[in-house]
């Protein structure tokens, strides 16, 4: 008979545990491995809210999730023990839910009521030709405020904004987006942000770029 090799119980149909053969009395019943597969913030250690957001920054691993009864109950802490010290990537209980962000200077300390911005490129410094294009990326997550508030969501270089769309809470957004800078922009060191901009509410995250000729 085949059996999950780090289990102990028969394997599911379809199931995807590691195998091996074993040899058993006929009588004997072994229970199913119903396994399953759940998504885990790097920083976290729970199960994001922003799943969508936090796999495309690649804040994410997978572990398998095995939540098995013990026939005899005092064995069941040290068998749990066991499974997650042989195989880490496990867990035999529910992590709960989060959301997930890297721990930045801007958000270690984030308020549920604040949404998470980030911008991942350009980087802090870059210099920007006017008149030319730029691609911005970042993200923004304000998938855990209260629901139905509006904002829009935009680009801000300088004094030239670039609206990106309008939104409504709760809402996840990966910004992925070519900005072209006016030819007339003023040339040095300026702002460019993220910026959530609501009714009676306002966020931005920003980094420094240069604009030159």
């Amino acid at each position: 008979v085949t059996l999950c090799s780090d289990t102990g119980l028969t394997p599911s149909r379809g199931g995807s545990c590691p195998m091996k053969s074993s040899v058993l009395n006929k009588e004997s019943i072994i229970d199913v491995d119903n396994r399953g597969s759940v998504t885990i913030c790097n920083f976290t250690g729970k199960i994001p809210t922003n799943l969508d957001t936090a796999r495309w920054n690649g804040d994410t691993t997978e572990y398998q999730f095995i939540q098995y009864a013990l026939p005899l109950q005092q064995y069941q802490s040290a068998y749990n023990r066991l499974l997650t010290s042989l195989y880490p990537k496990t867990l035999t209980s529910d992590p709960g839910k989060e959301i997930c962000a890297a721990p930045t200077e801007d958000n270690a300390g984030y308020s549920s009521n604040e949404p998470v911005i980030s911008v991942s490129s350009p980087a802090n410094g870059t210099q920007i030709k006017r008149g030319s294009s730029i691609n911005v990326k970042g993200i923004v997550d304000a998938l855990h405020l209260s629901a139905d508030i509006r904002f829009d969501v935009i680009i801000r270089v300088g004094g030239s904004d670039y609206y990106i769309s309008e939104t409504t809470t709760p809402f996840a957004s990966n910004i992925d987006t070519d900005i072209t800078i006016p030819a007339d922009e003023t040339l040095g060191t300026t702002q460019l942000s993220i910026v959530l901009s609501g009714d009676s509410s306002s966020y931005s995250k920003s980094i420094n770029v240069e604009i030159i000729d």
